[in-house]
C-alpha cells in the first residue's frame, strides 16, 4: 500500500526533480491519501504556473482599469554661436480616451482572466 502511495505522489507531483519533504523521504512511514494529495498539490510546479498566470492576468485588469499618464515636457536650445537663449518650450499633455474605449479594454481584459481561471 506505501509503495503505491509513493508511486502516487511521484505521478501527481509531475517531476521527480520536485523536492519532497523529509517526512515523505523515509521508507517506515506510510502517507494517508489525504495527505498525498496535499503533498502532490504543494509541490505540483504546472499549479505554481497556473496561479502565477492568473495573477498576472488579474493584474492586467488593474491595469487596463487605469487612466492614461499624463506628460510633462520641458525643452531648452542655446545657440551657442551666438551665445544666447533660443526657444524654450514647456509642455503638459493629457490623453483622452474616446468613449467607451476604457470600458472595452476593460472587459477584454476581465475575459481573459476568466479563461486564466
Amino acid at each position: 500500500m506505501a509503495l503505491h502511495l509513493i508511486f502516487i505522489i511521484t505521478l501527481l507531483v509531475g517531476s521527480a526533480a520536485s523536492p519532497l519533504p523529509e517526512a515523505c523521504l523515509h521508507a517506515d512511514e506510510i502517507l494517508t491519501e489525504q495527505e498525498a494529495v496535499r503533498l502532490a498539490l504543494i509541490n505540483n510546479p504546472d499549479l505554481h504556473v497556473s496561479l502565477e498566470q492568473l495573477r498576472a492576468a488579474q493584474t492586467l485588469v488593474q491595469q487596463a482599469r487605469g487612466y492614461p499618464a499624463t506628460s510633462v515636457d520641458f525643452e531648452f536650445n542655446q545657440n551657442e554661436l551666438l551665445r544666447s537663449y533660443g526657444d524654450v518650450y514647456f509642455g503638459l499633455s493629457q490623453l483622452f480616451e474616446y468613449p467607451k474605449r476604457r470600458g472595452l479594454r476593460v472587459s477584454v481584459a476581465e475575459a481573459q482572466t476568466k479563461l486564466s481561471e
